[in-house]
């Protein structure tokens, strides 16, 4: 009984580690500007009314880009 309760318990161990985001690798989104440069938000920019993208980059600084100046937002998969 003691070896079943031990092999549920690392299983249950092991499957916490997999879904709780200890994995390799994280998801960021990359902004990349009509001027070539790139940035990174860990969340989706959000676009308001006024035509202008706010989000925080993943230095935790906070922008706000007109949206025309925006070439696209794509996720993107960054190892840790």
């Amino acid at each position: 009984m003691r070896k079943y309760a031990c092999l549920v318990s690392l299983l249950y161990l092991l499957g916490c580690s997999v879904f709780s985001g200890f994995s390799d690798s994280n998801q960021l989104y990359e902004i990349r500007m009509m001027s070539g440069n790139s940035l990174y938000s860990k969340s989706k920019p959000k676009l308001d009314s006024d035509g202008f993208y706010r989000f925080d980059d993943v230095n935790n600084q906070n922008y706000v880009i007109q949206q025309r100046l925006v070439l696209f937002i794509n996720p993107v998969k960054v190892k840790k």
